[in-house]
């Protein structure tokens, strides 16, 4: 409820019970004011009007509690908005770290990949060049061999030459001593 209806409430009941007291004592006043009747009419305020003060006690602490709960209320919002707020801090803080720890992680990778590929780079020309080497000796080796096919070759028609000159002489020795 809020304060205007509580307010509104308790003075509807304070008003109606001072119409009850204000009617009691209309009823009292037709007998006479001796002492009886005195007595009577004061307990009769008393106890009638005992209520109307009980009832804006009570009103006003209800009153007084739902200001104060509105305001516990209050403050615990703006705890909880408070706590919400350091807690997306801290998440964002959070997230921060990570990002930068993954950035950090990316680029050891990177270069881990760069110094990698550059051994692999080295390896690989130091193979070719292994294999350069390998090729030129094994060309110079054919190279060799092929300088002394070429002398056997040259060797081969000497010794052709030398065994048709040999032949000739004999064919001629041959004739000479056929002849006689």
């Amino acid at each position: 409820m809020t304060d205007k209806k509580l307010w509104t409430a308790s003075a509807a009941i304070y008003l109606t019970a001072a119409l009850r007291v204000m009617a009691g004592i209309s009823c009292l006043g037709g007998h006479s004011m001796d002492g009886i009747g005195m007595a009577e009419t004061i307990r009769f305020i008393t106890e009638v009007g005992i209520t109307p003060v009980l009832l804006v006690l009570f009103v006003w602490f209800f009153i007084s509690r739902a200001k104060d709960d509105d305001n516990k209320v209050k403050e615990a919002y703006k705890t909880a908005q408070d706590n919400m707020e350091r807690n997306n801090e801290a998440v964002r803080e959070r997230e921060d770290y990570l990002m930068a720890e993954s950035a950090k992680r990316e680029e050891l990778i990177r270069q881990e990949a760069e110094r990698r590929e550059k051994l692999i780079r080295q390896e690989a020309e130091k193979r070719e060049s292994i294999l350069m080497a390998s090729q030129d000796r094994m060309l110079e080796t054919l190279d060799n061999i092929a300088g002394s096919l070429n002398r056997m070759e040259g060797a081969l028609t000497k010794l052709e030459v030398s065994f048709s000159k040999s032949e000739a002489r004999l064919d001629v020795i041959e004739r000479k001593l056929g002849d006689g």
